[in-house]
C-alpha cells in the first residue's frame, strides 16, 4: 500500500478528511480520549449532480438538476459547486428528483457546473468500537470503501490513516496516474 499517512483528532461528531474523492482511506490505529466508547464508521459516498442552465445568486430557487439522486436528500442538505456557489436545500427532496428547492448563495452557478454533498446522513458500516481510554492498531489496516469519509460518533478520538489516490495528474509524455499511484 502506498499513500499519504495522516492523523486527526476528532473535535465534534463528524465525517473526515473533507475530501475523498479518487481516494481510498486505511485507518492503521485509533486512540479514544472520550469519557464513552468511539463509534467508528465509514460515511456516504459524495452525491454528484450538474445544473444544466446557469442561475443567479438567490433565495427560494427551485434548482434544475441532473441527474435525478435515487434517494431522498433531507433539508438542509449543502451543495458545494465547482465555481463557489453554495446551494442549501431548504426543503427535502424526494427519490428521483431533479428540482430542489432552496438558497443559493456565494456564487451564481454556470451550465454544466458540477456540485457536489455528502450522502444522505451517510452513517454507513461499522468498522470498530474503541472503549475509553484504548489505542488500537488492526493487525492490518482497516480499508473503507473508495470515496467514503471515517465518521466517529464522539469527540477527542485520535484516527491514524492513509491516503491512497487522489485527483489525477498528467506527468510527462502524457502518462497519467494519482499522486500515490506507482
Amino acid at each position: 500500500m502506498v499513500g499519504v499517512p495522516k492523523s486527526l483528532v476528532t473535535t465534534e461528531a463528524a465525517a473526515v478528511p473533507a475530501s475523498v474523492t479518487n481516494q481510498t482511506i486505511y485507518i492503521t490505529g485509533i486512540h479514544n480520549a472520550h469519557s464513552a466508547t468511539a463509534t467508528i464508521e465509514q460515511h456516504g459516498a459524495p452525491i454528484e449532480i450538474k445544473v444544466p442552465s446557469a442561475q443567479a445568486i438567490g433565495n427560494g430557487i427551485n434548482l434544475n438538476v441532473t441527474p435525478g439522486v435515487s434517494f431522498t436528500l433531507p433539508t438542509g442538505t449543502v451543495f458545494a459547486f465547482t465555481g463557489g456557489g453554495i446551494f442549501t436545500l431548504t426543503t427535502g427532496s424526494a427519490k428521483n428528483a431533479t428540482t430542489y428547492a432552496g438558497n443559493l448563495t456565494v456564487a451564481a452557478l454556470t451550465a454544466d457546473e458540477l456540485g457536489v454533498a455528502d450522502g444522505p446522513s451517510g452513517r454507513g458500516p461499522v468498522v470498530a468500537k474503541v472503549k475509553t481510554g484504548v489505542s488500537f492498531t488492526p493487525p492490518s489496516p482497516i480499508k473503507l470503501e473508495a470515496e467514503r469519509k471515517i465518521y466517529s460518533d464522539v469527540t477527542d478520538v485520535t484516527i491514524t490513516y492513509v491516503v491512497e489516490g487522489g485527483p489525477t495528474i498528467t506527468g510527462p509524455a502524457g502518462v497519467t496516474g494519482t499522486a500515490t499511484s506507482y
